[in-house]
């Protein structure tokens, strides 16, 4: 079985962001920490425990990104993967979902996937919706949100478990190939071995150009949010303040 993670490189939480002079994206330039999205790791996670499992899986992983995103790449291999795939794309440019999944996909249809798994979104982004655009692209069944993925004995098909609004589950059974997003929580992901990571040091990027992606979307401007507070004071007797406090909370929602 061959199974191919996507996983992307995003600024850490505590990393100081600053908006581009164009103020039409982020300026990547002035952003020094980054990490492997976390909701990648679990999906690295899944694809080695199967690997762990099964005889005979092996593990690719492929990212999109200028060149310092081959770092995700060095600690998926700390962590496990075989091999890395590495799509180079400019660094302080806005790529949308479709452009995205449509360079991952073209791409990964060089290989033969029997499983594919990518995070439920970015922690940049939060979109949602790379994973899916994906699949469509390389015209593969996806189930999204899992939260819990077995493969049966013959390597056909999944038992997938997903999440849905309110935490309701929804078991379902899909036929391999297919492609899949892992929601968090659906496992522990690993530390790197130190073995694994200096062996990583010398292990091969390939890596290709990523031109010819066609965008649905742009993104025409972006600003830090404004700081506003506002207050009520309310007025009157007990009972008065009692009952607009009651009214504003209805308003707003709160209470019932």
């Amino acid at each position: 079985m061959n199974i191919l993670v996507l996983i992307k490189q995003v600024p850490q939480t505590e990393a100081a962001t600053d908006i581009s002079p164009s103020g039409d994206f982020i300026e990547r330039s002035t952003v020094t920490l980054y990490k492997m999205n976390r909701f990648d790791e679990y999906a690295l996670e899944e694809a080695l425990r199967i690997k762990e499992s099964h005889s005979g899986v092996h593990v690719d992983v492929m990212t999109l990104g200028p060149d310092r995103a081959k770092e995700v790449i060095r600690r998926a291999y700390g962590m496990g993967a075989d091999n890395g795939f590495h799509i180079l794309a400019a660094d302080n440019e806005y790529l949308d979902p479709s452009a995205v999944a449509e360079l991952l996909a073209r791409e990964a249809a060089k290989g033969s996937y029997d499983l594919i798994f990518c995070g439920v979104m970015s922690e940049d982004m939060m979109q949602s919706q790379t994973g899916q655009m994906t699949a469509e692209n390389l015209g593969l069944p996806c189930v999204s949100s899992a939260v819990s993925v077995s493969v049966d004995e013959g390597a056909k098909s999944l038992r997938v478990k997903r999440e849905l609004e309110g935490g309701v589950r929804h078991d379902i059974t899909v036929s391999m190939p297919c492609l899949l997003t892992i929601q968090a929580g659906i496992n522990t992901p690993r530390y790197p071995s130190l073995s694994k990571v200096l062996r990583a040091a010398d292990k091969e990027v390939l890596t290709v150009d990523g031109q010819g992606a066609s965008p649905r979307q742009v993104c025409s401007a972006i600003r830090h949010p404004e700081k506003q507070r506002a207050g009520v004071v309310v007025e009157g007797g007990r009972t008065e303040k009692v009952r607009e406090l009651y009214r504003v909370l209805r308003q707003k929602n709160i209470l019932g």
